[in-house]
């Protein structure tokens, strides 16, 4: 299973209409669910992010090619960030996604496995997800990059509300085990590399 990520910069919030409009050409060119997410309470507020997953990376690449950047979507110009469009393709590496119901928020943590060390990164980052699903019950994905960054990981838990999320998060910095955990997974990781936001899904 394949996460396509499609990414942008809003000039202001009036650019969500056209985000909506974009999600759903996609959805209907896919033939899969798309979403729409902005980044909440996190770095970069103003950032997008179209999310689909696939199965078969030739259906998404015949998707996609009946609609390219100038044609088929609706136009961004005025709404988006001139050359703050990319697109990104991430692996599933542990964890079974439900396509259907991706819940309300989402929870992207991330990091760049040190060079050298990378398969032990992709071995931590299995144990880290499977801890974080015992110590607060909301299940994981742990993904690692397909195109872009080599070594670029990422662990993606849905939330249905905010209430679930704070309850998550809480029992994870509350448990003495789950930090120490952690710091013993430190050298699989690039110093600097680790970051966490939080992801609002844009109901049309």
């Amino acid at each position: 299973m394949y996460l396509y990520v499609r990414q942008a910069i809003l000039v202001d919030n009036g650019g969500l209409g056209w985000a909506r409009a974009v999600r759903a050409g996609l959805q209907e060119a896919l033939g899969q669910p798309v979403h729409l997410w902005q980044n909440a309470y996190s770095a970069a507020a103003d950032r997008i992010s179209w999310t689909c997953w696939c199965a078969d990376l030739g259906v998404l690449e015949d998707g996609l090619l009946s609609v390219p950047d100038r044609g088929g979507l609706p136009d961004g110009r005025g709404s988006a960030v001139p050359g703050s469009a990319g697109e990104r393709l991430f692996a599933v590496v542990h964890g079974d996604p439900d396509p259907a119901s991706p819940g309300r928020y989402l929870r992207s943590q991330r990091a760049v496995g040190t060079a050298g060390h990378l398969d032990r990164g992709l071995q931590a980052g299995i144990e880290m997800a499977k801890k974080s699903e015992e110590v607060t019950g909301a299940p994981s994905v742990f993904v690692r990059a397909a195109t872009g960054t080599m070594g670029a990981v990422a662990w993606l838990t849905p939330f249905d509300t905010m209430a679930e999320f704070q309850q998550a998060n809480e029992k994870l910095l509350g448990e003495a085990n789950w930090l120490w955990y952690r710091d013993r997974q430190a050298e699989a990781t690039q110093s600097g590399s680790v970051s966490t936001a939080l992801h609002r899904r844009i109901i049309d």
